[in-house]
């Protein structure tokens, strides 16, 4: 005996359902865009603290050499 799934009651016409997954995959793509930013200006600040340490080592060594 095979059971078919009942169908849910709230059955979205196909125009309302195109446009409301349009509106997903345009709130996926802001997202993604912003998660996209974040990670740029992370490596950014990663990048600006690697030349500060870089540079710290740099004078530190300096500041041994003369001494």
């Amino acid at each position: 005996i095979r059971r078919t799934a009942p169908r849910s009651p709230q059955r979205t016409s196909f125009p309302e359902w195109l446009s409301v997954t349009v509106v997903d995959v345009e709130a996926s793509a802001a997202t993604a865009a912003a998660v996209a930013a974040a990670v740029v200006a992370l490596a950014a600040t990663a990048a600006a603290a690697a030349v500060a340490v870089e540079e710290a080592a740099v004078d530190s060594a300096a500041t041994v050499v003369a001494v």
